[in-house]
């Protein structure tokens, strides 16, 4: 849009984009934007926050170019600043509480077992196994906690194993194959050692379990674990019964459960509740005393039951076989859409390919940009592949296409989708956007290579959000006072603001709803719903023909609308701003550049992990249509890197942005160089 449209005030707002696959040209881009190029530009720059860009462009009245990816980021450290609080205000006391006190009752219990004389030999309940079980996490929520002597060896084994996160063993408390790797905190959880030991205790909560089933598994084991499971869900219960001081035993759990199950989805494992539920049909109200006949076949039914009930879809470790083992966990780690993509596009689904690339994620989201480079990788090449990877699209795709987003991870994973499967180049639009107008650069690769450059960053920075809680799935063996930039343009993707909109509004009620929302952080959301709000105005506007305009039923822009998208560097620099008590207690270091990483999938053949990251910010320079004399506008993007590590680096943000500091950092993954 120009800057003679009346309605724009002089403010013109359209938007522009830029480049990967794009050849860079070699002149040298105009600081003052009076010199443009024929071809789309990005380049790097030496700033750690994509507001610096913004600031800059103000400084030097270069006209500014406003990016899907500035708000996407925004929105991501809002996202990511809520869980924390969540963790540290709330979650974190809630599961000290709850550790402790079954903890407690579990040390009883053994210590009144370990008296007593069977005439008949009891059923294998693994009283000394559950306590170990909630001893680990208490010692490593609380190192100073003493331990029964009974259980101390195989706790402090576990605990040791734990804190040195250095590869697969044998767990002492679970007797299966845990990978160890997955225990060295990282994401947000570094900020801090109270968040660090959260992270562990929950991980531990989150990854071990009693197996019931598995190729490697006998039927006195699962017998065995399938009654440790249900004690530990008995007790969990009858803590409430004798009438504990506090909060109930039972609502510990679901205080803890609930909000993480909105935020990212439900256990992909088997809960103590539905164990409860299970062993009352198959056992009754009172267990079995003896071990004898009837309570094996008792034993053997549950175990059939509770296999059939819900089986997991994420296999979580480096177990034989393509179905997961069927387990109880505390608080077992959720099942996400994204996990299953990653798992089903990898062996042994597809044979031979044990590491998959989040470019699946997003051709499985509808990327064209995503599905051209597959296939020149020659994925599809594989017939297994591209079967999977239709049934995936298919199934995604109806139930984003029905709204069915249960959690704030679905709005996250319908924005992405929103954002990199724009095929309006093809005709097909967005339902619910009128306009058809679209700049002439729309169509390029440059532009779709952009999106998916954008979209990768996106689903980094989720994936790093929610790490700790999201079932990672495995190959299995085999501001300064200056004038306003002189035109300002917002990227023409309106359903893109729309759905970050519904993304922030569902998890402010979602966890206002659960009694988690930090009331510090209301004025953050409320300013960026208003930024996304005059985006979302402006942008739809400007997808309109001037024969469309004059029939359309679209808001204006207000004035206020116009001056928020000018102001939008010291915007952004306030959402991203924590009221000071916050930022002293889970803020760090890290936290001061924009970039992060996360390991994603996990590869036990070669030991080696995925990881996902974005690094400094990069701008794009692209020349704004329909605008006299030509000009440039400049705007923030992300960068992306995709690699492997080995299973015992995992890398920490620290550790990702002292390589990038020191210039060690690999290529990008989508753009050039």
């Amino acid at each position: 849009m120009s800057r003679n449209v009346s309605w724009l005030t002089g403010l013109a707002a359209v938007l522009m984009f830029v480049i990967a696959g794009c050849s860079v040209d070699d002149e040298e881009q105009p600081d003052n934007g009076t010199a443009v190029p024929s071809t789309i530009h990005f380049e790097p720059t030496r700033y750690d926050q994509m507001y610096q860009v913004y600031d800059e462009n103000r400084r030097s009245g270069r006209a500014t170019f406003i990016t899907s990816d500035s708000v996407l980021h925004s929105t991501h450290v809002l996202f990511d600043y809520t869980l924390r609080v969540a963790e540290a205000r709330r979650l974190d006391a809630d599961l000290r509480q709850l550790t402790g006190r079954m903890f407690e009752r579990m040390s009883v219990l053994l210590e009144e077992e370990l008296k007593k004389q069977y005439i008949i030999a009891p059923p294998p309940y693994g009283y000394d196994r559950v306590t170990a079980y909630f001893g680990v996490a208490q010692k490593l929520l609380a190192p100073e906690t003493p331990l029964p002597p009974a259980v101390a060896p195989m706790v402090e084994k576990e605990v040791a194993l734990i804190t040195a996160h250095e590869g697969e063993a044998t767990s002492p408390v679970t007797g299966t194959r845990e990978d160890y790797t997955q225990y060295a905190p990282r994401g947000h959880y570094t900020r801090s050692e109270r968040l660090s030991r959260y992270f562990q205790a929950m991980m531990w909560y989150g990854r071990a379990g009693f197996s019931i089933s598995g190729e490697t598994l006998t039927r006195d084991e699962a017998r065995a674990n399938a009654l440790a499971g249900v004690l530990l869900a008995r007790q969990l219960e009858i803590a409430d019964a004798i009438r504990l001081p506090g909060t109930p035993t039972l609502d510990l759990w679901r205080r803890i459960y609930e909000p993480t199950a909105f935020l990212v989805g439900q256990s992909d494992d088997l809960t103590p509740p539905e164990y409860a539920r299970l062993s009352r049909e198959i056992f009754g109200e009172t267990l079995p005393g003896g071990w004898v006949p009837q309570a094996q076949t008792d034993t053997d039914r549950f175990i059939a039951a509770a296999i059939a009930l819900r089986p997991p879809k994420i296999i979580g470790g480096s177990q034989a076989g393509a179905a997961p083992p069927v387990s109880l966990r505390l608080f077992g780690q959720h099942f996400t859409t994204d996990s299953k993509m990653l798992q089903r596009l990898a062996a042994p689904f597809v044979p031979g390919r044990t590491m998959p690339t989040g470019l699946d994620v997003m051709a499985a989201l509808g990327s064209p940009a995503a599905e051209k480079l597959l296939y020149d990788r020659g994925e599809f090449k594989n017939p297994a592949y591209g079967e999977a990877m239709s049934k995936l699209r298919v199934e995604f795709n109806a139930r984003d296409d029905a709204e069915q987003w249960a959690t704030a991870y679905d709005y996250w994973l319908h924005a992405l989708r929103v954002l990199v499967n724009d095929r309006s180049f093809l005709g097909q639009y967005p339902a619910g956007y009128p306009g058809a107008a679209r700049p002439n650069w729309w169509s390029s690769e440059a532009w779709m290579a952009k999106q998916l450059n954008a979209g990768l960053s996106g689903w980094a920075e989720l994936r790093h959000d929610t790490i700790l809680y999201v079932k990672q799935s495995y190959t299995t063996r085999a501001v300064q006072a200056v004038e306003p930039s002189p035109i300002v343009y917002v990227e023409p993707v309106p359903w893109v603001y729309g759905a970050l909109i519904r993304l922030l509004s569902a998890t402010r009620e979602g966890l206002t709803a659960q009694g988690v929302f930090p009331a510090e952080l209301a004025a953050n959301y409320d300013e960026m719903t208003r930024l996304l709000r005059a985006l979302l105005l402006i942008s739809t506007r400007e997808t309109l023909t001037e024969e469309e305009k004059k029939t359309a039923d679209v808001d204006k822009p207000t004035a206020d609308d116009l001056q928020r998208v000018a102001d939008i560097g010291a915007i952004l620099r306030r959402v991203e701003t924590l009221p000071a008590p916050l930022r002293a207690t889970i803020t760090g270091d890290e936290d001061a550049m924009a970039a992060l990483v996360a390991d994603i999938y996990t590869d036990s053949n070669t030991d080696r992990v995925l990881e996902a990251a974005v690094g400094k910010v990069m701008t794009v320079a692209v020349p704004v249509p329909d605008n006299t004399p030509a000009i440039q506008a400049y705007g923030p993007i992300f960068s992306y890197y995709e690699f492997t590590s080995s299973m015992a680096d995992r890398l920490t943000d620290a550790a990702w942005q002292q390589r990038i500091n020191a210039g060690k950092a690999p290529d990008l993954f989508i753009l050039p160089q």
